[in-house]
């Protein structure tokens, strides 16, 4: 019987940016997520359960966050590391990877581009949310209010969008692939 691979994902690594994300912006959301996963006592590495348009568990690797960098997130902690989540996942499970940071009013988070095509960019949008707790409905209720948001925005006729909701309690993230 074939050996089933598990995913990984370095939140380490991720901290010294990609592509297009610096390495400041990278490294603080991917504390803010190591804060949440360690707010409710995750092992190393967490079990990310993803949901949705893909299904599979992913081993996220995390590091302590040092203690000013979770007293300088404070509550916008589940925000941040939702973004991180979201970025990672979009890198990770899809063809596409992030470009830049949206504008306020498009209705998403950043604009994707595919990997393997640098010179044609802003291809598909990505929204991101992340939730400390709560059930599978609410996870529901908050991808129907994101696709309710992406669809209101000033771009919502520019290809598909993802929308990414982790909940940090149990780790879960939904994964919908909305045109």
């Amino acid at each position: 019987m074939p050996r089933v691979r598990t995913k990984q994902v370095s939140l380490a690594r991720f901290a010294h940016g990609t592509a297009r994300l610096s390495p400041e912006y990278c490294g603080f959301v991917a504390a803010a997520c190591a804060s949440k996963f360690k707010q409710h006592g995750h092992s190393k590495p967490a079990q990310l359960r993803v949901e949705g348009a893909y299904n599979e568990t992913i081993n996220v690797a995390w590091d302590e966050p040092d203690a000013r960098t979770e007293g300088s997130l404070g509550e916008k902690a589940t925000e941040f590391a939702g973004e991180c989540i979201g970025i990672v996942l979009s890198e990770k499970l899809t063809a596409f990877n992030v470009v830049e940071r949206s504008w306020i009013g498009t209705g998403f988070d950043f604009w994707l581009g595919k990997k393997k095509d640098p010179l044609f960019q802003r291809k598909a949008r990505l929204e991101t949310s992340g939730l400390d707790d709560g059930g599978n409905a609410d996870i529901d209720t908050r991808v129907s209010r994101k696709k309710r948001q992406v669809g209101a925005g000033s771009h919502s006729s520019c290809g598909e969008c993802l929308i990414i909701v982790s909940q940090f309690r149990r780790p879960i993230a939904k994964v919908v692939r909305d045109a």
